[in-house]
């Protein structure tokens, strides 16, 4: 009873809020339609749609789904999109949502004949500017964006004490084409740097050439950091090839690690914030070299799964750890009812799962997520901080999106089609460490040591920024928590 009236003071707290943000907006004539591509029948995502002769116009989003005000009826729309034929579709008035199948097309171009004497003056040139330039460059540091002090020296970066920063990398793909053919990889990596000791599916992303990630920026600005490091040297042999048109995919790889603890070296943030990190936990140190095998099914993006092996063996990989871990992935979405509307109301299901034999050094725990001020589907609402880690995890999340439907129970659609939405989740899971390895560990864990369970209501505006209420359910904790929405990540 008492888990009852939390949910429904929830609910009027997202109402209340939904009606003191937004006014009754001017009535528009709205135009709605879905636009996929005609081969597949998968919803094309940043396609532009222009009412002619006016400046009217908006972009698909990532279901294919468009909405757009126009002046008056009738109105002829013009659909483009990169790599496909421009369509004008003639709308008389707002009737059903429109259905647009896009046409894929062939851009030929001309023949372009390079010279060898074209190539060699151009490097001639980038040499000599070079050359200019050289006798200019400053000596710069940076620091915290791994809690250490890196510096340039010209030719290369140095971390912590006088270790160089480098990566090479050479690969051949195969099958890299416009059509729908399966396609191939093979890289020969080897590389020295500072490591995450765990991996994230949600924070630990580089978006802008693998420099920053939202962890980094965090950090940055004085908030914990998430991750806990360590410095790795590899040699890595990876094999990728899909299958299915491109809808199943196998990785293989050998690794070849060296693994050895590193030492907190700065606290320094950009707003001088007196903040002091947590320092580095020690790792397994020694050499580790593993197998592993990743199979991957994708029916579209929000209906994935994924499921890997790792195996280190002592005995015939010569490593210093001997194991097998076993990773589970499944990330699911089901139309639940107002089905034949443009946007109908989803169910959104993702279970992550590992397990392990043999001896697991610790650099190689899984975690579970939680949440941070930039954050996505599939992390923990109400626990913050920095993730819970463990030798086995498990982790499920739902959430059903209403969409727009609360909105226009209440005679509010004007906030439906400006991005409003209303959703119910929850989550739960677990993490493990055995006894015999807690009393190895020189640190004190993060673990969830029994199954936490949560339920809350949000509130999305502008598919940018979430409001989340929270209930924890096997304790009687409730916060109310704001985020930017992150891209749904990839597992």
């Amino acid at each position: 009873m008492e888990m009852q009236k939390n949910i429904m003071r929830v609910f009027f707290l997202v109402g209340y809020i939904c009606l003191g943000l937004c006014q009754r907006a001017n009535a528009q004539i709205m135009v709605t339609g879905k636009i996929v591509d005609a081969d597949s029948g998968q919803p094309l995502a940043t396609a532009n749609i222009r009412a002619k002769d006016t400046f009217f116009a908006t972009i698909s989003n990532e279901d294919g789904v468009f909405v757009l005000e126009v002046s008056e009826f009738p109105v002829t729309l013009i659909i483009t999109h990169i790599g496909y034929a421009d369509q004008k579709v003639l709308v008389n008035e707002a009737a059903e949502v429109l259905s647009i199948r896009m046409q894929p097309v062939a851009y030929p171009f001309e023949e372009i004949v390079v010279t060898s004497d074209m190539g060699s003056t151009i490097m001639q040139r980038v040499i000599e500017q070079k050359g200019q330039w050289r006798p200019k460059l400053k000596r710069f540091k940076a620091m915290a964006y791994t809690r250490q002090v890196a510096e340039n020296l010209e030719d290369g970066y140095a971390q912590g004490p006088a270790r160089w920063l480098y990566r090479a990398e050479f690969w051949h793909e195969w099958g890299r084409t416009r059509l729908r053919k399966n396609q191939g990889r093979l890289s020969v990596r080897h590389r020295a740097g500072v490591a995450e000791r765990y991996y994230s599916y949600h924070y630990g992303f580089r978006p802008v050439g693998r420099v920053l990630s939202t962890n980094n920026i965090l950090s940055l600005l004085g908030w914990d950091d998430y991750y806990d490091y360590y410095w790795r040297e590899s040699t890595d042999v990876v094999f990728f090839q899909t299958f299915l048109k491109r809808k199943a995919g196998l990785t293989v790889g050998f690794h070849d690690e060296k693994h050895t603890s590193l030492s907190k070296q700065t606290d320094f943030n950009i707003l001088g914030r007196d903040k002091i990190q947590r320092p580095n936990p020690p790792v397994d140190e020694g050499r580790l070299r593993y197998i592993d095998f990743r199979f991957s099914f994708v029916k579209s993006r929000y209906n994935r799964a994924t499921a890997r092996v790792e195996w280190g063996s002592s005995d015939l990989l010569k490593s210093d750890f001997s194991y097998v871990k076993y990773e589970l992935g499944f990330d699911w979405r089901i139309e639940t009812f107002l089905k034949r509307r443009a946007i109908p109301n989803v169910l959104d299901v993702r279970v992550t799962a590992g397990t392990f034999t043999g001896d697991l050094p610790v650099q190689r725990f899984g975690v579970l997520d939680v949440w941070r001020p930039f954050t996505s589907f599939g992390t923990f609402k109400h626990l913050n901080g920095y993730p819970y880690e463990g030798e086995k995890y498990f982790g499920v999340y739902w959430q059903h999106n209403f969409r727009s439907a609360p909105f226009e129970m209440f005679n509010m659609e004007y906030l439906g089609k400006r991005g409003f939405e209303i959703a119910l989740y929850g989550g739960s899971g677990r993490t493990w460490i055995s006894k015999e390895k807690l009393d190895t560990l020189q640190y004190q864990p993060h673990v969830l040591d029994k199954f936490y369970h949560e339920a809350g209501i949000s509130l999305s505006m502008y598919h940018a920024i979430r409001i989340n209420a929270t209930k924890r359910l096997d304790q009687d904790e409730f916060s109310i928590r704001a985020n930017f929405t992150l891209m749904r990540p990839q597992l």
